[in-house]
C-alpha cells in the first residue's frame, strides 16, 4: 500500500515528521506538503520537515526535482528538510544535491537517526 504518515511533535514547533512507508507515491508527497504547509501557517512559524526514509530502499524517479521545487519554498514558509538515512544511495543523492546547490546546504541537513534530526530541529 504504502504511503506518508505525517505527524507534528507536541512542543509548539512546525516540526512535521513524515514517515515514508514503501510503495509512497508522489501525490502522497504532494499531499503531506500542503498538510505541514497548513500546519504552519496556524502556527505562523515556517515549518521543518523531517523526512524519515528508513523504511524504504529506493527513491522513486523525480525524486531530484521534487526535492529541489520543495527546497525552493520561501524562508517564511520552509525551515529546513531533515533526511534521517543512513542508506549510502540516499546519502550519496543527497551529498551530490548539496554540491551542486550549495545555497540550500543550510535548509537541507542529513541525520542517521531520528534522535539526531530532533537535535537539528531545535
Amino acid at each position: 500500500m504504502g504511503g506518508i504518515r505525517v505527524s507534528q511533535n507536541g512542543d509548539g514547533q512546525a516540526v512535521m515528521h513524515w514517515a515514508f512507508e514503501p510503495g509512497w507515491t508522489w501525490d502522497d508527497y504532494e499531499t503531506a506538503l500542503q498538510q505541514s504547509l497548513q500546519a504552519a501557517q496556524r502556527l505562523n512559524q515556517p515549518v521543518t520537515l523531517v523526512f524519515d526514509l528508513r523504511a524504504i530502499d529506493l527513491l522513486p524517479q523525480d525524486t531530484y526535482w521534487h526535492l529541489r521545487s520543495s527546497l525552493r519554498l520561501p524562508p517564511e514558509q520552509l525551515r529546513a528538510v531533515v533526511v534521517v538515512s543512513s542508506h549510502p544511495f540516499v546519502r550519496q543523492l543527497l551529498t551530490v544535491f548539496r554540491r551542486i546547490y550549495p545555497h540550500f546546504g543550510t535548509r537541507l541537513l542529513l541525520a542517521d537517526s531520528l534522535d539526531q534530526a530532533s537535535c537539528m530541529t531545535v
